[in-house]
């Protein structure tokens, strides 16, 4: 599983503004190259940019992180779990 890494990440809220930028993502958003996420911190950026299609790539454990709203409220587009656990 990917785990947290160290930093400002969010904890009690979801995103931080000014203290989160999200990375770039691999792949380029349509539904035969998705963007791939593959931890927390790409799970963030899907927040931010919700048209185009993505696919989890690893595990991701959210353990600990109390969201106040959902970490992806909306994705116009496409989200393939792969079989993948985000728990």
């Amino acid at each position: 599983m990917a785990h947290l890494k160290s930093g400002p990440f969010p904890t009690d809220s979801y995103p931080v503004p000014g203290t989160y930028t999200p990375p770039a993502l691999a792949g380029s958003g349509t539904q035969n190259d998705p963007w791939l996420v593959s931890d927390i911190w790409e799970l963030g950026a899907v927040y931010y940019k919700s048209t185009g299609y993505y696919k989890l790539v690893d595990n991701i454990d959210l353990a600990g992180i109390a969201w106040s709203t959902a970490p992806v409220p909306f994705i116009s587009g496409g989200f393939d779990g792969d079989n993948k656990d985000d728990s």
